[in-house]
């Protein structure tokens, strides 16, 4: 079973390790928007619904809005440094 995991991580490694870090970045990114923007949306619904519960889970949800939204604003503002060194 060990050997098992340990082979199956090391495939994954090494799988990762033929990826570029363009790619990897581009998937890193992708994954924080459409998350952004899903938990932004359940945060709407959630507080169109009202009462305290929802106003408990707001403030929940929040919790792990604000952080992807720091990265969100990190991924941008790669993306326009990458685009000057280009122009």
């Amino acid at each position: 079973m060990t050997t098992t995991i340990t082979n199956t991580t090391l495939e994954a490694w090494m799988s990762i390790g033929t990826h570029t870090h363009s790619f990897l970045a581009a998937s890193f990114g992708a994954i924080v928007v459409i998350l952004t923007i899903i938990l932004l949306i359940q945060k709407e619904v959630t507080r169109s619904i009202g009462g305290t519960q929802a106003k408990v889970w707001v403030r929940t949800l929040n919790i792990a809005i604000i952080p992807l939204l720091f990265a969100f604003a990190v991924i941008i503002i790669m993306r326009f440094l990458d685009l000057n060194n280009y122009g």
